[in-house]
């Protein structure tokens, strides 16, 4: 995986511990997924990618899925961040960010929620 890294922000991603790292996003993405949201563009996980970018992670998006449902009750972004562990070797953070539908019995993903998840 190939990323190149266009921000100017200091490199939170070296010599650190994982658990510290996630700490870190977990704290920078919290204002973003908080709250229920209504468009069809999906700015507020955007916004989620935008902080990704701001921190200077090597990161990349994995997959992309709605779930099998029909309508479709959620949609999942699977992603990985690249970073160096604090023995200083490469490691990586996987982790998922999901769109729960909150919206009606008919579209459920006129309004969601978010969760996200690293490991």
């Amino acid at each position: 995986m190939k990323i190149i890294k266009t921000s100017q922000a200091p490199d939170i991603s070296q010599g650190v511990s994982k658990q510290s790292f996630k700490n870190k996003i977990y704290k920078a993405i919290a204002p973003y997924i908080k709250g229920i949201y209504s468009d069809q563009s999906w700015e507020a996980i955007r916004k989620v990618w935008d902080v990704f970018d701001s921190m200077n992670l090597n990161w990349a998006m994995t997959n992309a899925t709605y779930d099998n449902s029909v309508p479709p009750q959620n949609k999942a972004w699977r992603f990985e961040i690249i970073f160096v562990n604090k023995r200083g070797k490469e490691d990586s953070l996987t982790g998922i960010v999901t769109a729960h539908g909150a919206g009606t019995v008919e579209d459920p993903l006129l309004r969601y929620d978010i969760t996200v998840v690293m490991g």
